[in-house]
C-alpha cells in the first residue's frame, strides 16, 4: 500500500487499498459494512457516472481501525468534489470517541479547500447528540435537506424460532398461510433472471414514479460482481410456475440488503412478499450472513413500504444525515 500521509500526529494515517482482495478481507471483517461501501458500489458508480473511485483504510499506531471507500470528480481542472457514502466503516464493533474524532479530522485535513477539493459525507455514525457535537467541532457543516438514512438489521444470528417469534403477531399468520400453499422458494443468480427483475422494476418506476438505484448501475453491480452469487434474485412461485414475488438482493460483507421488490396482483392479494423475506432470512442464516437490511425506509414518503418492513421487527437506526467539509 501506498502511505499517503500523517494529517494530525504520529498515531492516525490513511492509505491506499489497491486491490480488491484486500479490500474485501477488511470488508468481510467489519460488523456493520454497507452496500454504499461495497466494492462493487463502487465499480459501478465508476463505470456509469464517471467518478474515480479510491479506497483506504484509516489506522491508528499502525494498527488497522476503520475502512473507507470515496469518489472523486474534478471541476473544471479547479476543484474536486469528493463524496464519501455511509463511511468510514469501522473495523471493530465497539470505536472509542477518540478515534472517531481523529478519523474525521484526517479526512477533513486530507479533503480540504487548500488542497483543492470539498468533502460531501454521509457519514456512517448515528444521529444522536454526541456525534452531531463534534462533527459541528471539527467544521462539518450540516445540509439541512438531506435526510439522514433511516433502515433496520434483522439479527441472522438466532434460532429460526427465535427469528420467527419476534415477528408480528399478523406476519407470523402470512407466513403459517402461506406454508400451507405449498409455495416453493428459489434462488438464482443467472444473468437472464437478473435482467427480468429489473425490466419489472423499471415498469414500476414508470407507473408509480419513485427514485431508487438505476437499472444502469444494478446491471454494472451484477457485472462487477463477477457472477460469485452475492447479486442474486430469490423468489416464490406457486403450483402453476407463476411468480408471486421475488427480491433483488446484494450480498455485502456480513449484511445482505434488497434494491428490488416485485410482487403480482395475486402475490399482493395472497401476501407473498411476507412469505418471500422470511424464506429469504432463513436462506442467509444458511450463508452464515448475520443481518439482513429491510432497505431503507421512510414514514412519511411511503407508509405502507415503511409499516411492511417494521413488521419485521428489525432494531432500527438512523445516520446523521449529509455534511460538508471545506
Amino acid at each position: 500500500m501506498l502511505e499517503l500521509s500523517s494529517f494530525i500526529n504520529n498515531h492516525y494515517t490513511i492509505s491506499y487499498v489497491s486491490t480488491r482482495n484486500e479490500w474485501e478481507t477488511y470488508f468481510k471483517g467489519a460488523e456493520f459494512g454497507n452496500l454504499l461501501q461495497c466494492w462493487i458500489w463502487g465499480e459501478a458508480k465508476k463505470k456509469n457516472e464517471k467518478w474515480k473511485i479510491y479506497r483506504g483504510i484509516i489506522k491508528k499506531n499502525n494498527e488497522p481501525i476503520a475502512i473507507c471507500q470515496w469518489m472523486e470528480k474534478s471541476i473544471f481542472g479547479l476543484l474536486s468534489i469528493i463524496r464519501v457514502n455511509r463511511g468510514p466503516i469501522w473495523l471493530n464493533r465497539t470505536v472509542a470517541q477518540e478515534d472517531k474524532v481523529c478519523s474525521y479530522r484526517l479526512l477533513g485535513r486530507k479533503f480540504s479547500i487548500l488542497n483543492r477539493k470539498i468533502l460531501i459525507i454521509a457519514p456512517a455514525l448515528s444521529d444522536d447528540e454526541e456525534n452531531r457535537i463534534f462533527l459541528k467541532m471539527e467544521k462539518f457543516f450540516k445540509r439541512k435537506r438531506v435526510k439522514g438514512w433511516k433502515s433496520a438489521l434483522i439479527n441472522l444470528d438466532r434460532t429460526e424460532e427465535e427469528i420467527k417469534m419476534s415477528l408480528r403477531g399478523r406476519l407470523r399468520n402470512y407466513i403459517k398461510n402461506s406454508e400451507k400453499l405449498n409455495y416453493n422458494f428459489e434462488v438464482s443468480d443467472k444473468k437472464d433472471d437478473i435482467e427480468s427483475i429489473i425490466k419489472k422494476y423499471i415498469c414500476m418506476q414508470k407507473e408509480k414514479t419513485f427514485d431508487g438505484v438505476s437499472a444502469d448501475l444494478m446491471r454494472s453491480m451484477y457485472e462487477a460482481s463477477n457472477n460469485n452469487g452475492n447479486v442474486f434474485v430469490v423468489r416464490i412461485i406457486d403450483d402453476n410456475t407463476q411468480i408471486l414475488a421475488e427480491k433483488l438482493l446484494v450480498v455485502h460483507g456480513k449484511q445482505c440488503t434488497p434494491l428490488i421488490a416485485w410482487a403480482s396482483e395475486t402475490g399482493e392479494k395472497s401476501h407473498a412478499m411476507h412469505f418471500l423475506v422470511w424464506k429469504t432470512l432463513l436462506y442467509l442464516k444458511q450463508r452464515d450472513i448475520a443481518y439482513y437490511d429491510v432497505g431503507g425506509y421512510n414514514e412519511n414518503e411511503r407508509p405502507s413500504v415503511c409499516h411492511f418492513k417494521r413488521g419485521f421487527r428489525g432494531e432500527e437506526y438512523c445516520l446523521v444525515g449529509e455534511y460538508i467539509h471545506f
